[in-house]
C-alpha cells in the first residue's frame, strides 16, 4: 500500500498496529495525517505542508474508503464487489431525530441520535438541535453525497459555507446566491413541451 490517510484520532501508536497487520505490504506505506501539517502526498517529499495545499494535489485530501472491499488485495474502480449503500438504518435514525426535534420532541430526538452514536461507540449527547445532527450525519453519511441536500434542507447552506469552506469563507451569501436550488437539466427543459427557460431554477 503506497498512501495512508489516518484518521484525526489515530496516534502513532494506532499507525504501528495498523501496519503490524500486514507488515509485508504496509512497511513502506507513506503516511498522509488529516491535520493541519501533512506531508507531500504525490512526490513523497521530505517536509510538512499546510493541509489548504495538500488537498489541491492529485492524492491529496481524505480519500473516502467506507465502501472499499477489505477482502480486496488492490483497491481499482474494478475490484470493488460492495454494494453501493442506497439507505441505511443509521440514517433513518438520524431522519427520526430530524423529525422530532422539528416537532418539539427533544427526549425521542435525543434516543435516536444516541442510538447512532451508541452503535459508533461513543457517548450520548444530553443536548439537541440541528446542528448536533448535522454533525452527526457529517460523520454518519461522509460520502453518501447527502451534505448539499442536508445543508439546503435545514437552510445552513450559506451558514456553512462561511464557517468551513476556505474558499468562500465569508462571502458565501454572494457566492451561492440565488442558487439555493439545483438546476434543472436543459434536457429536461427541452424535452417538455410546457416548460420554457424561464422556469429554470433561480440563479442559473
Amino acid at each position: 500500500m503506497k498512501r495512508y490517510y489516518p484518521a484525526w484520532y489515530e496516534t502513532e501508536e494506532d499507525i504501528d498496529a495498523w501496519k503490524a497487520l500486514d507488515p509485508e505490504n504496509r512497511k513502506n506505506t507513506w503516511i498522509l495525517p488529516m491535520s493541519d501539517h501533512t506531508r507531500d502526498p504525490q512526490e513523497y517529499m521530505p517536509g510538512e505542508i499546510d493541509y489548504e495545499e495538500f488537498v489541491t494535489y492529485s492524492y491529496g485530501g481524505a480519500p473516502c474508503r467506507k465502501f472499499d472491499d477489505s477482502n480486496t488485495a488492490s483497491y481499482s474502480n474494478k475490484t470493488d464487489y460492495r454494494d453501493v449503500h442506497i439507505i441505511t438504518l443509521p440514517e433513518i435514525y438520524l431522519v427520526a431525530a430530524e423529525a422530532y426535534l422539528k416537532a418539539g420532541d427533544k427526549g425521542n430526538a435525543l434516543l435516536r441520535l444516541n442510538e447512532v452514536r451508541r452503535r459508533a461507540r461513543l457517548d450520548a449527547v444530553t443536548e439537541i438541535n440541528v446542528d448536533v445532527i448535522l454533525k452527526e450525519r457529517a460523520c454518519e453519511l461522509f460520502g453518501q453525497g447527502s451534505r448539499w441536500i442536508d445543508l439546503r434542507r435545514t437552510q445552513k447552506l450559506v451558514e456553512y459555507n462561511d464557517l468551513y469552506n476556505p474558499q468562500i469563507k465569508g462571502r458565501a451569501a454572494q457566492m451561492i446566491g440565488k442558487k439555493l436550488l439545483r438546476p434543472i437539466p436543459q434536457a429536461a427543459i427541452d424535452a417538455n413541451e410546457l416548460m420554457s427557460a424561464e422556469d429554470q431554477n433561480p440563479g442559473y
